[in-house]
Parts: C-alpha cells; sequence; structure tokens
C-alpha cells in the first residue's frame, strides 16, 4: 500500500492557499489472465491476495507475465497457479519478488499437463521466488526455469518435503541455473518423477538442505560447473545426496557435488539412509573432470544395482569418507584419485551375474585401509598402467584377473580368498604381505614375480605364463608354463 500526497494551489481572488490532500494507494488483488494476455506488473505495485492465489493463468493460448524489480506478487496460496490446460505456451519473467506465504508454491503449473504446453520461466538476478510452506516452483510438462536470481522453498515443519523446483510427474524439464542463480529447496533442490535435464553454471548452486541437490525418481542429466550440495539440517530424517538418479543417468562435473550428512532410513525398504555425493542406480555414464571434485561424509559415489552398465572417466578427484566408490557393472576409466579413509574403490557382484567390472587404472586409489576391493561372487578385469598407484589393502573375494603390459610392482597386503589371475605381457612383482590371501592364484601371461608372501595362496603357472621370485607360495602346478623346479629367484635366492 502505497501514500500519496497532492498539493493543489487555489487562487480566490486576492487569496491564495495550498490544500494538501493525503490519500492511499491499494494493492490489486488477485487477477485472472488466459488466451493471449500479456501482463506487467510494474515497479513498486504488488498484486496480492491474502486467501488464495494473486494471479491465476488459465485456457492460455500465448500468455506473457513480467513482473518488473521492486514488483511484488504475493498469494496466501499460489503466487502464480497456473489452471488445467493441456496446451498453450506461456512466458514468465521475474525481476522482482513471487511469493507464497502460506500452504502453496510461489509458481504452481502442475495442472499444465498436455504434451503441447510449453512453459518458460525466467528469474533473472536479483529476482526472488519462494515459498514460505511448500516448493518453490511447480513448472508443469514441458517447461525450462532458468535462474539467475533465487528459488527458495522453506518450511515450518522440521522434515518436510519441500522442494526448491519440483517437476512432479512431468515427463520432461530442463533447469539452467545461471552464474550467481541459487536454487534451495527444504528437502530437494530440483527433484521429478520423469526426466530432468540440469545445467548450472560456475558461480551457481544448488542445494537440498536435507536432501538431494538434484534427484530424479526417472532419468536425468547434470552438467554442472558450479556446486550441487546434498545437505542435512541434523533432524532425525535425512538423506543428503548431491546428484540420486533413479532411472539412466549421464553426469558431466566440472565443479563441485558433495553430500554432507543423513540420518533415518529409506522410506522404501527400511535400510539406513547413505549420504552420496552420486546415488545413481540406473545406469548411465558419468564424467568427472580435470580439477572437479565429488565427495561425501559417507560414500562419494554409488553406482550400482543396474542391469544396465555403467561408464564411468574419472579425471578429477572423488572422495568418500567411508567408501570413495561403491560400483558394479561397471567400466571404469580412471586417471585421477580416488581416496578414502575406508575403501577407495569397491566393486560388487552385478544383479546380472553375466555382467562384469572392468578397471583401467591410470591415477591413484588410495586408503589407508583398503585400496581396493572385489566383491563375493563378482568378476573383474583390473588393468594396470606405469604410474598407476592402488594405496592399501587389495582385498579379492571375486574372480579378478589383472592386466599389466608393463612392468608394475605391487607392494600392497592382499587378503581375501577369491580366485587371482595374472595376465599380460609385463612383468608383475608382488612385494607385499599376502599371508593373509587364501585364494587361488594363477599366471596366464607374462611373469609373476613373488618376491613378498604368498604363502597361503596356491599358484598355477599356465602355458603363456612364467612364476619367478625369491618369495613364499603356498604351492605351485605347472601347465606347461615356466616354473623349473629348484630355479633361483630373480635376485638370487631360491623359491620356495
Amino acid at each position: 500500500m502505497k501514500k500519496i500526497v497532492i498539493i493543489v494551489n487555489v487562487s480566490v481572488g486576492f487569496s491564495t492557499a495550498l490544500l494538501l490532500t493525503v490519500g492511499y494507494c491499494f494493492p490489486a488483488t488477485a487477477k485472472t489472465i488466459s488466451g493471449d494476455d500479456a501482463y506487467s506488473l510494474p515497479a513498486g505495485e504488488t498484486l496480492s491476495d491474502t486467501d488464495g492465489k494473486a494471479l491465476s493463468v488459465t485456457n492460455p493460448t500465448d500468455v506473457t507475465v513480467t513482473i518488473d524489480a521492486g514488483a511484488t506478487v504475493t498469494g496466501s496460496d499460489d503466487g502464480i497457479h497456473g489452471g488445467d490446460a493441456t496446451s498453450g505456451t506461456v512466458s514468465i519473467t521475474n525481476n522482482g519478488t513471487i511469493e507464497s506465504t502460506a500452504g502453496g508454491q510461489g509458481i504452481d503449473l502442475n495442472d499444465f499437463v498436455g504434451p503441447n504446453n510449453t512453459t518458460t520461466i525466467t528469474n533473472n538476478t536479483g529476482g526472488l521466488i519462494k515459498a514460505d510452506d511448500a516448493d518453490g516452483i511447480r513448472p508443469g510438462a514441458n517447461a525450462t526455469v532458468i535462474n539467475a536470481g533465487t528459488i527458495y522453498a522453506d518450511s515450518s515443519v522440521v522434515d518436510d518435503s519441500h522442494d526448491g523446483i519440483d517437476f512432479q510427474d512431468a515427463p520432461t524439464g530442463k533447469v539452467i541455473n545461471e552464474a550467481g542463480g541459487e536454487i534451495s529447496g527444504q528437502r530437494h533442490g530440483i527433484t521429478t518423477n520423469g526426466y530432468v535435464d540440469v545445467y548450472n553454471a560456475a558461480g551457481a548452486t544448488i542445494t537440498g538442505r536435507n536432501g538431494s541437490g538434484v534427484g530424479s525418481d526417472g532419468t536425468g542429466k547434470v552438467v554442472n560447473y558450479g556446486t550441487i550440495i546434498g545437505g542435512y539440517d541434523g533432524s532425525a530424517t535425512g538423506d543428503g545426496d548431491g546428484v540420486d538418479i533413479d532411472g539412466y543417468a549421464t553426469v558431466d562435473n566440472y565443479g563441485t557435488i558433495k553430500a554432507e550428512g543423513t540420518a533415518g532410513v529409506d522410506k522404501n525398504d527400511g535400510s539406513p539412509n547413505v549420504s552420496e555425493g552420486l546415488a545413481l542406480t540406473g545406469g548411465g555414464t558419468v564424467v568427472n573432470e580435470k580439477g572437479a571434485l565429488i565427495t561425501s561424509v559417507q560414500v562419494g559415489a554409488t553406482l550400482c544395482c543396474s542391469t544396465t552398465p555403467f561408464l564411468v572417466y574419472n579425471y578429477g578427484t572423488i572422495h568418500g569418507t567411508n567408501v570413495g566408490v561403491f560400483a558394479s557393472n561397471v567400466t571404469f576409466y580412471n586417471y585421477g584419485d580416488i581416496t578414502s579413509d575406508g575403501a577407495a574403490l569397491s566393486l560388487s557382484e552385478a544383479d546380472d551375474s553375466s555382467k562384469s567390472n572392468t578397471l583401467y587404472n591410470y591415477g591413484t586409489l588410495s586408503s589407508s585401509l583398503s585400496g581396493l576391493t572385489l566383491g563375493a561372487y563378482s568378476t573383474n578385469d583390473v588393468y594396470m598402467y606405469a604410474g598407476s598407484k592402488i594405496v592399501g589393502t587389495i582385498e579379492n573375494y571375486g574372480a579378478t584377473t589383472f592386466h599389466n603390459d608393463t612392468d608394475y610392482t605391487m607392494d600392497n597386503t592382499l587378503i581375501g580368498n577369491g580366485n587371482l589371475t595374472k595376465a599380460g605381457t609385463g612383468l608383475l612383482d608382488y612385494t607385499g604381505d599376502g599371508s593373509g590371501y587364501v585364494g587361488q592364484t594363477a599366471v596366464a601371461d607374462g611373469t609373476l614375480a613373488v618376491d613378498g608372501n604368498l604363502s597361503a595362496s596356491s599358484v598355477t603357472v599356465e602355458s603363456g605364463g612364467t612364476l619367478e621370485g625369491a618369495g613364499s607360495v603356498g604351492g605351485r602346478r605347472c601347465q606347461s608354463g615356466r616354473h623349473p623346479a629348484g630355479r633361483q629367484g630373480r635376485n638370487g635366492h631360491a623359491d620356495h
């Protein structure tokens, strides 16, 4: 409400008087637009409804809405609401404030459900779209949200489920979060049950304050140059994942994706919630670029539980306090660093027993405990290249083949009960303590030099392989391979 002062100069005969008039301009009340309407709210003006929706869009053909800087749209239900529609184009440009003060969304176009609906919501620098006790935006079907301002969802109740942008059941949705843009949800930053395409620019932030930064119960694509955060607010239940996509996922990270904590149990199966930088369970492609970071207080990246394979290229850093990467049915090219205080890289059995894991390691796997864990019933091919490192214990409970065509020294502690095969034309020199490894070892190609301790593992030398070294093995069997009885080791010591 604005106060207006009017000064009137009145002359009567030879006398002049100034009259001062004070009046008030009241905010415009709820408005409905449709068809080809173009609605604009000028700077300093307010459109308000204290008992419902401030601006309603019905039966749109080509509707445009412009909210200028300094203008405010506020409704106790929705700031802007779209009625049932199966077609039409709607464009909303906000430079001011659009807000719901009670149980509605800042913008709710969720009833735009048709394949011929097209919506573009642009929130420019300085613009605010906010819901005090609901989702910030429900964009509806075939919508694009472009944000350089702030989109914010709050809640009056702990553990509530209010998201910055919620596409709900819309089949597709797109978000472009430009430099300086902030999208923040009381639960998730961005979420959908369908497909979502998210671009997060350098200098932009997407935060789920008690959930996922970006979450999809369907499929999705995320390209991140900025920061994506899956947070935890300290409440009884929370599942802070950076990016959580249940179906097929494409993630290309140039910036930072992080997960900050969790509590409680999963709503579907009752298992404890886990905070993951990436939580991908439907197959897909992940590229973590040079200088990029994926990190979590628990698991850096979970890539599992899918008959559709994963393809991963890591040039940056993936870190998880408990586990760096947990993966199955994966082809993994590591040129960067995978680190953890627990297990750096854990490769598990795939849901489809015909699937396997392949690791091409040019970089570093590092942990004070387990550098590489190969799970029970898993089938794994591990390719090791000059300059690559595995720091920490190697645990092998599956069927694993180590490939090296250049000489490679393995000084790790080795434990487990799986089967280990040496392949490739190079020399693999084992210098570590493998006294706790009780599985079988085979030399298929090249040379295995045991200069450490494999005293609990019997070694089979196949026709293309050679066994040598000054260490200990639990027994040896030759299948036309090279290991003459009593042969001296490479260092002049007798083999045992």
